[in-house]
């Protein structure tokens, strides 16, 4: 999604993510940038690295998950509880973030995955939920 741009005191400023940018030969035209607002996804292209990037990680791992209480500590996080607020980046079970995009239910499993604004717990060592079914 791109800025919404409206022209204050000589400079363009998006309505949405409050990026501003010079407007120095007083153009009519706004220009034309990817808002970093926190209502949108991440770009197709992002969501392709960040997806690659993350699998390229996993198995790298040789394809490590969280335990089944790792995984839903990992969720809670994101979906809120009865105490807590969901994070302002969850959407109807997908990560807004421009760093993220993922779909939770799949990425809260993965060992090599973490949080892009550093929210879910720190795994501890328990070792992972595929070792201990070959055990």
């Amino acid at each position: 999604m791109n800025c919404v741009f409206s022209s204050i005191s000589g400079k363009w400023q998006c309505i949405n993510c409050g990026r501003i940018v010079p407007n120095p030969n007083k153009r009519d035209i706004p220009p034309t940038a990817l808002c970093k607002a926190g209502n949108v996804y991440p770009s197709t292209i992002n969501l392709a690295k960040n997806f690659g990037k993350a699998m390229l990680n996993y198995a790298k791992s040789g394809f490590k998950n969280v335990t089944t209480e790792q995984y839903k500590d990992r969720l809670k996080v994101c979906q809120g509880d009865d105490i807590n607020n969901p994070c302002e980046h969850y959407d109807n079970g997908r990560c807004k973030h421009v760093d993220c995009g993922c779909f939770l239910s799949k990425k809260a499993w993965l060992a090599t995955e973490n949080c892009p604004i550093g929210k879910w717990p720190e795994l501890k060592d328990e070792g992972s939920a595929e070792d201990k079914t070959k055990e």
